[in-house]
Parts: structure tokens; sequence; C-alpha cells
């Protein structure tokens, strides 16, 4: 069991440094232990795919969906292989698949209350929250993202993932969940604060001195805008 674990990892890891031949070998190496498990299926097929092996990586593909009909990835890494055999109808045919899937689940979610949203959503907070404090960031997004699905308008809970992603020297990233914090609130001041410490960061002192001015109209005896405009004064 140990080894079959070794070889997933290491899969995983070869197909994010780009070293595909290797993932090819590591992932096979897996499924011999374990054939019916749908994500190395759909690894594999990834790590085939992007060596340019598609009719070998379409039968991993189709595999992991068959194993698992509502792997919204594995249809969707199925339709973009199917689209580069130019296999056009087959792919969009995949596509509509995963849609389908995406949007019964949307309605599923809609369907629980409240409550019980926020509760689950609070839950993988508190576990991110933990894995921040002991430096394993990537874990805290994952469990922050997750949080998201269940009460995406917890303003609260985004700008902490843009935080995370900051921590993670991730800028694009965080400035990304900041703006949508704003985008969705319209005036949440702790997301333009750190939106604004980002182009800092990036040295774009102009954009941090206006985003951080407009959060000020809005809240002018906020201390902590005040702090931030006086770094553009040092």
């Amino acid at each position: 069991m140990s080894d079959e674990k070794d070889y997933l990892k290491e899969g995983k890891r070869n197909i994010e440094e780009g070293e595909y031949q290797s993932a090819q070998f590591n992932l096979k190496k897996a499924l011999e232990e374990h054939p019916n498990y749908p994500d190395i299926n759909n690894l594999l097929g990834v790590a085939l795919s992007l060596s340019g092996r598609y009719k070998e990586a379409v039968k991993f593909f189709k595999k992991a969906v068959e194993l698992n009909p509502q792997y919204i990835e594995a249809h969707i890494n199925y339709a973009l292989t199917l689209n580069q055999m130019g296999k056009l109808e087959e792919a969009n045919n995949e596509f509509e698949k995963a849609e389908s899937i995406e949007t019964e689940r949307e309605a599923e979610f809609e369907k629980l209350e409240f409550s019980v949203r926020a509760r689950i959503s609070n839950s993988h907070k508190e576990t991110a929250t933990l894995y921040v404090s002991i430096g394993r960031f990537d874990e805290a997004v994952e469990e922050l993202r997750k949080a998201l699905i269940f009460a995406p308008n917890f303003h609260d809970i985004r700008t902490l993932l843009g935080k995370v992603l900051m921590e993670k020297g991730d800028l694009e990233g965080a400035k990304a969940e900041f703006k949508e914090v704003l985008r969705r609130s319209g005036d949440y001041i702790p997301a333009a604060v750190k939106l604004g410490l980002c182009y800092y960061k990036e040295d774009d002192k102009e954009i941090a001195e206006d985003i951080w001015k407009k959060a000020q109209e809005l809240d002018p005896e906020n201390p902590t805008i005040k702090a931030h405009l006086d770094l553009l004064k040092g």
C-alpha cells in the first residue's frame, strides 16, 4: 500500500514539474495496484495527453468517467483531448456532461439550508486556520476553497484565502480573490487593504494609494488604512 501511495504522489509531482515521462511510469505503477481508482486513471490520461499521446490518453479518461460518472475534471480532460484530436462532436458531448454535473451540484447546494452550509463552510475555515498555524499553506488553500463552495459570499473566508495566497507568494492569485470580494461586497475594507498591499509589494504604489484612499473615504477613522497610507511616505 505504501508503495502505491508513493508512486501516486510522485506521479502528481512529476506532472506539476512537467516531467511527463516520469509521471507515466509512476502512475502506471500505481495503476497496477489499483486499476479501478478514477483519480489515477485521470492523472495518467493527463500525463499522456500532455506528451501528445492523445489516443492512449483518451482510454484512461474514458475509464475514469466510467468508474465515476460524476468526475467533472476527468470529463473536461477527456473533452480537451478529444478536441486536440479533432473529434469536436465527441468533445462537445463531454463538455456538456461536465456542465450538466456542475449544474446539478449547484442545485443541490442551493437546497441546503443556509445554516447548514454556513456550518460546513466555517468548519473548513477552522481547519484551514490550523494548517496556517503550522505553515501548511497548500492544505489551507484547499480547505478555504472547499469552504467557498458552500458559502461563496462569506467575505472573511475569501479574504483569508487571499492572505494565505500572499503568504505563498502568489500575489496574482491573492489579488484575484480580493477583487472578487470587492466585486461581491463593494466595500469590504479588509479586502481593499490587502489588495492595496499586493500592489504595494509589486511596487505599484500609485495603484495601492488609490485603493487605500478610496477605502479611507468609506471609513475615515480606520487606523489600519492610515498605517498603510503611511507606508507610502517612507
